[in-house]
């Protein structure tokens, strides 16, 4: 078991909605994360003020059916595995936004600084748009 922890330069809008349109979300959060893995799953328990979220994420490369709420997204279905260097986990999920629009939020999470930090990258391609939106978190254990 590892706890990572951020704390501060975490961003929160939803998926497909601008910035100036989401100015009753605090702009940061200070957020702690629960990470568990075994041979074939990996457990993320997320918390913070007002905000937790719980993922199990199959390393086995099978595509999982789910309506989990990701970023403003509904998440339709899940595809986790590891990079052929074998040195990310890359999440991928098929997403719907609150206003209709289809796309991928692909996940990336690797180790850093002798593993002492991970970095979680976060990428959106809406489908029919041709602005792709990332960000990057760094946790330290």
């Amino acid at each position: 078991m590892a706890i990572w922890a951020i704390s501060s330069s975490v961003p929160r809008r939803p998926c497909g909605v601008p910035v100036s349109s989401n100015k009753n979300t605090p702009p940061r959060s200070q957020l702690k994360a629960t990470v568990l893995q075994t041979e074939n799953v990996l457990t993320v328990a997320t918390r913070g003020l007002g905000f937790a979220l719980d993922r199990t994420l199959y390393l086995d490369g099978r595509t999982d059916p789910s309506n989990k709420q990701l970023l403003g997204a509904t998440a339709l279905k899940t595809r986790t595995a590891w990079s052929e260097d074998q040195k990310q986990l890359v999440e991928t999920h098929q997403i719907k936004t609150k206003q209709g629009k289809e796309g991928q939020l692909i996940i990336k999470r690797y180790l850093i600084d002798d593993g002492k930090s991970m970095v979680v990258a976060f990428t959106v391609n809406l489908n029919a748009e041709l602005q792709i939106t990332s960000a990057r978190q760094i946790w330290h254990k």
